[in-house]
């Protein structure tokens, strides 16, 4: 995860994740945005609001926004005021979105075996 400020990148957008990477940073929070969205009261939670937002397009593996909640593409009056009592949530179908991206993740992560049953390094021989 990489802090940036005065990024001309996404107009609007408060952060960025990279979720088809294999390498690098994938998640990018414009925290001079953050900072001048929120109220100073608020922006913590915007902040960890962004945080888990991109965290969840990494751990879903693909660059998709919900109709409502955590993983939505932008976040309303209302939304930001949800914020100030309680952390938006993720939808059903992202919550299965992240489990499914997790196993994914867990079983390309096993050492693969050869012939004989030795493990091998994933990747090229």
């Amino acid at each position: 995860m990489e802090f940036d400020t005065g990024v001309p990148v996404y107009p609007g957008a408060l952060g960025y994740a990279t979720p088809y990477a294999k390498t690098g940073t994938r998640i990018h929070i414009l925290f001079d945005r953050v900072h001048n969205t929120a109220p100073p009261q608020l922006e913590g939670r915007l902040l960890g609001h962004v945080m888990a937002h991109e965290l969840g397009h990494v751990l879903e593996g693909i660059d998709r926004h919900s109709a409502a909640g955590l993983m939505k593409a932008h976040w309303d009056a209302h939304d930001f005021g949800q914020m100030s009592f309680l952390p938006l949530a993720f939808s059903a179908f992202d919550v299965d979105l992240i489990q499914t991206g997790v196993a994914r993740w867990a079983e390309s992560s096993k050492p693969q075996r050869d012939s004989r049953g030795a493990a091998r390094k994933n990747g090229p021989v």
